[in-house]
Order: structure tokens, then sequence, then C-alpha cells
């Protein structure tokens, strides 16, 4: 019984070895099941003899009128404009060599089956001996091609990665940068709304070289205030400013419909080390988000999303360096303070040797009070007239300058600033009564 058993068992296992074997027998000789690796032949379907000189591309997002001058594409609205990019040049290609992945039907009388009746994309091109010729773009197919003709009679099928290029909208063709700067290469920035003008600017060479504190930041403001600024701070600016990128371009849109009347209420400028200076100008709302601004070398306008305007609200305080005064000790003759009928002056005698009002004075007490004197920080705008009335007068005396700063009564926590060239911001009192303690204990 257990030999039948066994005899048995091989039997099903050499059948079914059997099986398997003319299974895979007959799917590998199967043509049915085969798969067929023959590539479809593409069809040249036109070879242009010919340079191509004017192209009209008509799509979905508008209509595009380019011609070739000195082998070069431009783009012409109210002036040419040079054609960015590569998607031209590729059109221009595609064109001079038309080729086509299938020929689908001849002689056909029923374009709107394969959506050519009212094509997706309709290109115009004329060549340099005056032919003018078209090619539509019709309906996509699921395997990657789009049906296109050229003759609206024979209809074949393009590649998706040829027939895209005609679909491609103003930014494959127009440089959507509003602004592109680097950093070094500005001098001067300006921002006006209104009747408030900002105005930043590079530091000269001598000012730069001389140690004081209009030496220390390579960047001044000079308006509404002249005033150094914070490094940091116009960093962060010009980052906003000097890169700004469109999300569209309207090259026919009439300036006034865009609230650009040319004497705009608030614009901004960018001049760089050349002296070229671009003018920015910042019209209406375009939708929610979004600005016009037009510049001003440029024809049409371009729409520009508020958070890229965000800058447009800096002040001269955002910008200004904080910094009151700001010296290095070492370059320091004497330091006057003057407060209350009182005149402090603190003087250097040599290395690390100083006297107040004639008396010796220890360096490290010298050292820590200079610390907090230089530690003085504008910390608001007066937005009233400046205070009257001067409280406290503190002044830093190198060998090539005097740095004098007036402290007056604002409001009963403030003192308004003043110094040369600087007006319009406010500190707290007690940071000054401070400084003003300090050289008092000093001084007994």
């Amino acid at each position: 019984m257990k030999k039948w058993l066994k005899l048995t068992l091989m039997g099903v296992l050499v059948l079914s070895l059997a099986v398997c074997a003319y299974i895979v027998l007959k799917l590998g000789t199967d043509p049915e099941q085969k798969t067929d690796d023959k590539k479809t032949e593409e069809i040249t379907v036109d070879t242009l003899n010919n340079d191509i000189t004017e192209i009209y591309l008509t799509n979905k997002d508008g209509s595009y009128h380019f011609v070739k001058k000195d082998k070069k594409w431009k783009m012409v609205f109210n002036q040419e404009l040079d054609a960015e990019g590569n998607t031209i040049v590729s059109i221009d290609s595609i064109l001079k060599k038309v080729i086509a992945k299938d020929l689908i039907e001849k002689n056909t009388t029923v374009l709107s089956k394969y959506g050519l009746d009212q094509p997706q994309a309709t290109v115009k091109y004329v060549l340099d001996n005056g032919t003018v010729k078209t090619l539509k773009i019709g309906d996509s197919i699921v395997n990657q091609k789009n049906y296109f003709t050229l003759d609206d009679k024979t209809v074949y099928t393009m590649a998706n990665s040829d027939s895209g290029l005609f679909l491609a909208g103003m930014s494959a063709f127009i440089n959507m940068s509003l602004t592109s700067y680097k950093i070094e290469n500005v001098s001067d920035f300006a921002l006006v709304k209104g009747n408030s003008v900002l105005k930043v600017g590079k530091k000269s060479d001598e000012e730069v070289k001389d140690k004081s504190v209009k030496s220390l930041m390579s960047f001044k403001l000079t308006e509404p205030v002249q005033a150094s600024a914070s490094p940091d701070a116009v960093k962060s600016l010009y980052e906003s400013v000097l890169d700004i990128s469109a999300n569209g371009y309207l090259p026919y849109a009439e300036d006034a419909a865009c609230g650009i009347t040319g004497n705009n209420d608030t614009y901004f400028q960018i001049t760089d080390i050349n002296k070229s200076t671009e003018t920015f100008y910042v019209g209406s709302a375009a939708k929610k988000g979004y600005t016009y601004v037009k510049r001003l070398s440029h024809p049409g306008i371009f729409v520009v999303s508020d958070d890229q305007l965000a800058f447009l609200k800096t002040t001269s305080f955002d910008i200004i360096d904080k910094h009151i005064s700001l010296h290095y000790l070492q370059d320091l003759n004497k330091v006057v303070i003057k407060s209350e009928g009182n005149t402090y002056t603190i003087e250097r005698t040599g290395d690390k040797s100083y006297t107040l009002n004639g008396k010796k004075v220890d360096y490290d007490k010298i050292a820590n009070f200079y610390e907090i004197a230089i530690s003085l920080t504008y910390d608001g705008v007066a937005v009233t007239t400046p205070g009257t009335g001067v409280v406290t007068e503190i002044g830093f005396y190198t060998d090539k300058a005097s740095d004098v700063t007036q402290y007056s009564s604002y409001d009963p926590m403030s003192y308004s600033v003043t110094k040369e060239g600087v007006q319009g911001f406010t500190i707290k009192k007690k940071y000054v009564d401070k400084v003003v303690s300090l050289v008092k204990e000093l001084a007994k």
C-alpha cells in the first residue's frame, strides 16, 4: 500500500512538471504573448531650406509675436524685447524639421474629432522668402502625443515633449525677474511713499577708512536723516528688494488702468555702482494678494505678490544703526559730558591712563563707564516736534573728528536725540541718566 502511494505521488509530480514546461514553452512561442519591441519609425513631415524670420503663436495663455534679428529672437510688443530662455529657439528648431510619430488620417473632413477645429495652439511662421506656413496642435492622446496638422487635411501625432512647447505661457519667453541685482553692485536705494523718503547708500572709501562712528558700517541712511545704517537691516532690505520675481506680465496693459500715473505716491529706485538708476512705480491692487508694478524702462505691467513687496513698509528706524555713538576706546582722546550745569571731561594721558577733570582714574573704572556710554541706542521715533531744552550732552573726540549728541526733554519717559544730521529719534531717559550718574561717581 505504501509503495503504491509513493508511485502515485511521483506520477503526479512528473505530470505537474510536464504541464509547467508546456505553459512556459507556449508563452515563449505564442506570437500573441510576445512583447513587440519594435518602435514606430518617425515620419519627417516637412523640412525647411529657408530660415524662419517671424513666428506668431496663439494658445490658451495668449498671443505672441516673435521676430528674428541678427540671429536672435525678440518678442514684439509696443517695443521689442529679447526673448528669454530656450523655448523659442526650440520651437524654431521643431518648425524647421517637423517630425511626426504617427500618420493618423489623410484628407480628413472632420478636424473636430482631433481637436483641430479649435486647436490648443496655432503657429503661423514666415520664411525669409515670404512663404507663410501654419501648424495647429490639437487634442492630447493617452500615449503622450498630440494631434497636429500642417494643411487641415492630413493629421499626424507629435510627441508631447515637442508639442508642449507650443502651449507655453508668457513666463517661458519673458524674463519675469522684476529686479536682479547683487548687493555689492548697488550704490543707492530710495523708497518714496508720498512725502516720506527713505534713502540708503554706500559710504565713501574715505568714510570707511576713518575709524569714526560714520565709518564702522559700510552703509548709511541719507534721508530722512543722515546716520549709519545697520548692516543686518540693509542686508535684509536688499535681499527683498534686489531679487523680485513677478507672478504675471501684462504687455499691453494701460498704465492708468493699473494705477500707474507717473506721479505715483509710492515708488522705489535702485542705483548701481555705475550710477545707472531704475525706477519702479507701485500701482493699484491687481487681485487679492497681488499688486501692479511698472518698471519704467520696460513696456507693460508686472503683477507682483504682496509678500514680495513687504519691504515697502520699511521705515528709517528699521534701517538706522541703533547705536547713537560707536567708537573704539583706544581711538578716543577725550569724552566730555555736560549735564545740569556741570562738565565732566575724561582725557587719555597715556596707554590705559586716564584723568577725569584732571584727576587720575583707574582704567578698569573708565573702561566700565565707556561700555555703558557707548551702549546708548535709539529706541523710538519722535512723532511730534523734537524736544526742547538740552538736558545732557555727550561728546566723543578723536584726532580727526568730534561726535556730539544732545538729549532734550521729549516726554516724561524719553529724551529726543539730536546730533549732526540726525534728529527725530528718542531714547529712554533712564539710560542717559545712568551714564550721568556713573560719571558723577567717578568724579567724587
